[in-house]
């Protein structure tokens, strides 16, 4: 990871002064929250990526949580030798586990949606899409 800060230093200051910020003002709300009352059904696609060997959110409590999560789609992808963060520190595992996931589990009627409209992501695809423009 050294050589990442050094070569993404502004994209590393920026992800550690939004942590810093998040765990000052988010986090206090997100330790209250209770997820299995208050989301345990979305009436969209529905997925998790976890680090397989997450501390920060324990593993078992995602796999937990996905259970009994109600959605029309859902998927639990476990990066593999992955921590916290999966996405910036197993990269390449994450995107290589997150594109042999990405089988089209669309919900809803499609060619409906006005050009350029903001909507959610309605499958891994689509979420993909987003973060890899």
């Amino acid at each position: 990871m050294p050589e990442l800060k050094a070569k993404y230093g502004k994209d590393f200051q920026d992800h550690e002064d939004g942590f810093r910020f998040s765990a000052e003002h988010a986090l206090p709300y997100q330790m209250q929250l209770d997820l299995p009352k208050t989301a345990s059904r979305v009436d969209t696609a529905f997925f998790i990526i976890q680090g397989k060997d997450d501390v920060m959110t324990p593993t078992q409590a995602a796999v937990d949580y996905f259970k009994l999560e109600k959605a029309p789609e859902k998927e639990l992808i476990l990066i593999p030798a992955a921590g916290h963060f999966a996405l910036m520190t197993a990269p390449d595992a994450f995107l290589t586990e997150a594109k042999s996931h990405e089988a089209d589990t669309r919900v809803g009627e499609q060619g409906h949606e006005e050009p350029n409209a903001i909507r959610p992501a309605r499958s891994l695809r689509d979420f993909l899409a987003l973060i890899l423009r």
